[in-house]
């Protein structure tokens, strides 16, 4: 019966010792050496197994140790460490001391589970006094008398500002442009019309169901019909085709070597003749075939090469308009620059008279 009584409280003892060894205290100081009124930090740091209770000293009187106050104490800060296992629990003390002196302050101690546990050793405070002129005890300076306040921005002040940012950026802008040299030559790109092709096709696709019932009308519809055709030889081979007779014309063409659909030209040109001056009564068969010969004869002849979609010309430039750009850009700099100058002077003026 003794011997189980004597190894239960082996047990007891080494699971008391075990505990005691997983509590680990640590405190730190901000500094070692303080002037007097200076304050300085002292760091508690315990250790422990995760869900000990850990009660950190308050020191309710004020004091540290004599001559060392407490002049705050921080919340305590927790951390988990080592998987979950343990945690480490942190709190702060703010300390000053208005007395010179060389403090040795005690060990932090906190509890848990009734048991108290010391950081290891003590720490050391050096409090140093102010230096104080003993051969001038005399020596007493006046206070100082009332500052003025700093200076402040009003909405005035702060317009000012950025009218001058408006005017410097103004004069920066104007004066690049002036220094930069207008050249006497322009490139510009010019887009071309539509080809005489595209224009006639468009053209003769209007006349497709309309009707001439009466002569008048007949003679009218051959009449611009063949105007339209007439005007598209004209940009299409330069050929004055609008003062030419039809004899005129399809020899002028026949000259060009372009024989293609003159056999259909021909045609169309002399019904239209007939129409108009010996007054023909064309059927719509007939009116029909003279279309479409008008949009096949256009077909056949247009340019096989794509037109340019844009045109780079280099043209002059008006001297006269130049002169004018550069005496309003030469205005424009002198303005800016004069305000820029003004208010930069009054801006300064307003800060150093405040």
């Amino acid at each position: 019966m003794m011997r189980r009584l004597i190894l239960s409280l082996a047990c007891c003892l080494f699971v008391v010792l075990g505990v005691r060894a997983d509590v680990v205290v640590e405190a730190s100081l901000d500094s070692t050496a303080i002037l007097i009124g200076e304050q300085v930090g002292l760091h508690a740091k315990v250790t422990a197994p995760k869900g000990t209770r850990v009660v950190f000293p308050e020191y309710a009187n004020g004091y540290l140790t004599e001559g060392v106050e407490v002049l705050e104490r921080s919340e305590v800060d927790t951390s988990v460490i080592d998987d979950g296992q343990r945690w480490v629990l942190c709190r702060d003390y703010l300390l000053t001391s208005f007395d010179s002196a060389l403090y040795r302050l005690p060990a932090v101690e906190v509890t848990s589970g009734g048991k108290a546990f010391r950081s290891n050793g003590s720490l050391g405070l050096k409090v140093n006094s102010v230096d104080v002129d003993t051969l001038h005890p005399d020596d007493l300076r006046d206070p100082y008398g009332p500052v003025d306040i700093a200076f402040q921005w009003d909405g005035s002040f702060l317009g000012t500002t950025l009218l001058l940012w408006v005017f410097l950026v103004a004069f920066v802008i104007s004066l690049c442009r002036l220094m930069k040299r207008e050249p006497l030559k322009r490139r510009i790109t010019v887009t071309p019309p539509p080809p005489a092709h595209q224009v006639a096709l468009s053209a003769i696709a209007k006349f497709k169901g309309r009707t001439a019932d009466t002569e008048e009308d007949l003679k009218h519809y051959y009449d611009e019909l063949t105007e339209v055709l007439r005007t598209y030889i004209k940009d299409r081979f330069g050929i004055d085709a609008l003062e030419m007779t039809t004899m005129q014309l399809v020899e002028a063409i026949t000259q060009t070597g372009d024989k293609t659909a003159l056999y259909d030209l021909r045609e169309l040109l002399e019904t239209a003749d007939l129409v108009k001056f010996a007054r023909m009564e064309a059927t719509e068969v007939d009116n029909d075939r003279s279309l479409l010969h008008a949009m096949e004869y256009v077909k056949q002849t247009k340019p096989t090469e794509a037109p340019p979609q844009r045109i780079v010309k280099v043209v002059d430039v008006d001297l006269r308009r130049r002169r004018i750009r550069l005496a309003l850009r030469w205005a424009l700099t002198v303005l800016t620059g004069a305000a820029t100058l003004g208010m930069t002077i009054y801006i300064l003026y307003v800060l150093i008279s405040n």
